[in-house]
């Protein structure tokens, strides 16, 4: 019997909070804490994303880790952005959401990754125009939120298996109509090679710049309406029977 070597990938946030300027809390007594608070004007957090690749022998004991980086930073792809709060993998394992917002916190985006474009990071910063050859799948922004005053951050989020290389299916919550509710939406999986982007190496289209195509939003049916409000945690979906369970606030 021949064992295969098996591996498990882990999305993570790498933040780094080295920038921020350090504040003196102090309590009652002799006590003073220093802390770093992003006060308005500022330098915040970076924040990026990496993929742990562990790999397990015959013993299901981790042999040797991998470190992958994105190609292309999302600071780089999303300027505007100031933190990830939320990923995972999508139900297709070669794919990874996540949702960006920016520091005024009025602006998150539901973006689709590829693993395609994390690679071992370069021991030489020179090298990093080599990257260029590389493949590289230019990320997919499924829909875009913005609000005049904050938008909350939820765990209301589904998507459906990836059928149509075109279009993607999934459940996401908004508060449009000043309460939580449910959509059912679809989205264009459309890349930089159909729409709009722009970059700094113009004679190579394959190195992504900001991504300013907006959001193609094929359809948006409102699962819930009403007075009331979704919970922001916790929701299932029963894919066969075609059910959503959640919990909401009804006065």
């Amino acid at each position: 019997m021949v064992l295969v070597e098996r591996s498990v990938r882990i999305p993570c946030v790498i933040i780094r909070r080295a920038l921020i300027n350090k504040m003196s809390e102090t309590y009652p007594g002799p006590i003073s804490l220093k802390i770093r608070f992003p006060r308005a004007g500022t330098p915040n957090s970076k924040s990026n994303l990496k993929l742990l690749e562990f790999y397990l022998n015959e013993n299901l004991q981790i042999s040797h880790v991998k470190n992958l980086e994105l190609q292309y930073p999302l600071s780089h792809m999303f300027p505007w952005m100031e933190y990830v709060v939320r990923v995972g993998w999508a139900a297709n394992e070669d794919l990874i959401w996540v949702q960006l917002l920016d520091r005024k916190q009025q602006r998150i985006e539901l973006v689709l990754l590829s693993i395609k474009n994390f690679v071992e990071p370069l021991p030489n910063v020179y090298q990093y125009i080599e990257t260029s050859t590389r493949v590289c799948v230019p990320p997919a922004v499924l829909c875009t939120r913005v609000s005049d005053v904050w938008i909350n951050v939820h765990d209301l989020l589904y998507l459906y298996p990836v059928t149509d290389s075109n279009k993607i299916t999934y459940i996401w919550a908004s508060e449009e109509t000043g309460f939580r509710h449910l959509y059912l939406m679809t989205s264009l999986l459309a890349s930089h090679s159909n729409g709009t982007l722009s970059s700094d190496v113009e004679e190579d289209p394959s190195v992504p710049g900001e991504i300013t195509m907006p959001a193609i939003i094929l359809s948006q049916v409102a699962l819930t309406y009403g007075e009331w409000e979704v919970l922001g945690r916790q929701m299932w979906v029963d894919e066969e029977r075609q059910l959503v369970y959640f919990m909401a606030l009804l006065q």
